[in-house]
């Protein structure tokens, strides 16, 4: 909370709740219960004292530190579910100064009010992919303070989970869980079911996460709603309102920013792009389906592809292998990169169209060939997207890479 200078009564005291100096909040919040006028101790000093009858169950605790060096601080601030959410106080100024009044003209030095803390609420960010499985705390700005990552298991991922968990939480509170995962996702019933983790169907990860972090919140969310979310936060879509979030890989994921919320649908699973028909006779699809934009720009699709065109390439050759010879001039992987940039773009005019988007975000592996994919998007857009109220519809870059799920799951309790 912001600390400000505590009005003064009319012999030199200060309002006081059970001896401690109460804001106008605490005072508002505790209906004037306790309330005295009490002289300012001749010197600071250093202890805890606790608040009373302030209507709620837990009392509020502060520290009044001495004059002098401010020793760097980690420790929860507990204020009551009335007066505000758990908070971390992670350090002091770099100066070790108190928080100057208006008459100090912004001298710290010469305050004489209580010391000026930084106070953040930090956010524990999952991220379970069908490959990898990341974590991270995540401060109210949106920037990644620690994380993790380990490969995905191929059978039960669960003590993966907790390992990288605990690598990063390291004994620090944390004030919410948010999870992004591999669909498709329920976030009614909290389960997850990826399609390239067999063993996990139907599980019920929240739940799980949940136990390991008794009275917090927890949220869940679909990998690609979180990646949009995380872009439009702190990259790539800011600014923008209606946007769809993709990622180039393996497979095309994607998620939905609808008037600046993320937007997940029914069962948390709007915004599979991925799985738009752009050719009604292609190839089976992973989903059941056929001929998604998934089986023409998903890297493993593209590079098979170019082997029955004919492409010469080593057995371990993927995508960014396929992006290489594109970018040397070789006629088919050129080929594949167009294929896919046609497909993605279909794609998104789709998506537009229905959802009245203004931006489409795209990363992945596979982006990370730049104007190889990204040149047939744009030009498939102008082919595809001629309604009056799509002419303005932008394709960018992500800018987030990986982390983008992370800043996605966090900002989903933030």
């Amino acid at each position: 909370m912001g600390l400000r200078r505590p009005r003064r009564g009319p012999v030199g005291g200060v309002l006081t709740l059970g001896g401690l100096r109460a804001s106008r909040w605490i005072r508002a919040t505790a209906r004037g219960r306790g309330l005295r006028r009490t002289r300012r101790p001749a010197s600071p000093s250093l202890g805890t004292v606790t608040t009373r009858n302030v209507g709620t169950r837990h009392p509020v605790q502060h520290r009044r530190q001495a004059a002098g060096p401010r020793p760097n601080l980690t420790r929860l601030h507990h204020l009551s579910p009335r007066l505000g959410r758990s908070r971390l106080v992670v350090s002091r100024s770099p100066s070790g100064g108190r928080r100057p009044g208006p008459h100090h003209a912004g001298d710290p030095a010469r305050s004489s009010w209580l010391p000026w803390v930084t106070v953040t609420d930090l956010v524990l960010a999952l991220d379970f992919g069908g490959t990898k499985i990341a974590a991270a705390l995540v401060d109210p700005s949106g920037s990644v303070v620690r994380s993790s990552r380990v490969p995905t298991p191929a059978s039960d991922p669960w003590d993966a989970v907790v390992s990288v968990v605990s690598s990063v939480v390291q004994g620090d509170p944390v004030s919410a869980v948010g999870i992004a995962s591999a669909g498709p996702v329920d976030t009614i019933r909290g389960t997850v079911s990826p399609i390239n983790v067999p063993s996990w169907q139907a599980f019920p990860l929240r739940s799980a996460v949940s136990d390991l972090f008794p009275g917090l919140r927890v949220e869940l969310a679909g990998d690609g709603v979180c990646m949009a979310l995380g872009e439009h936060r702190r990259g790539a879509g800011q600014g923008s309102s209606f946007m769809v979030g993709l990622v180039v890989s393996t497979g095309v994921g994607g998620g939905l920013v609808l008037d600046g919320r993320p937007f997940g649908g029914r069962t948390g699973n709007a915004g599979h792009i991925g799985h738009i028909v752009v050719e009604p006779d292609g190839a089976p699809c992973t989903c059941g389906g056929r001929g998604c934009a998934e089986t023409v720009a998903g890297g493993p699709r593209m590079v098979a592809w170019a082997r029955r065109a004919g492409w010469q390439a080593p057995d371990e050759a993927d995508a960014a292998v396929l992006a290489a010879a594109a970018l040397a001039g070789e006629k088919i992987p050129l080929e594949a990169f167009e294929r896919a940039g046609q497909a993605v773009g279909m794609a998104i005019a789709g998506a537009a169209a229905v959802c009245d988007l203004e931006l489409a975000v795209i990363g992945g592996g596979v982006a990370q060939a730049g104007e190889l994919l990204f040149e047939p998007v744009r030009r498939t857009l102008k082919t595809h997207a001629g309604l009056s109220y799509l002419a303005g519809l932008e394709v960018r870059a992500a800018e987030l890479g990986g982390e983008a799920g992370l800043v996605g799951a966090a900002a989903l309790v933030s």
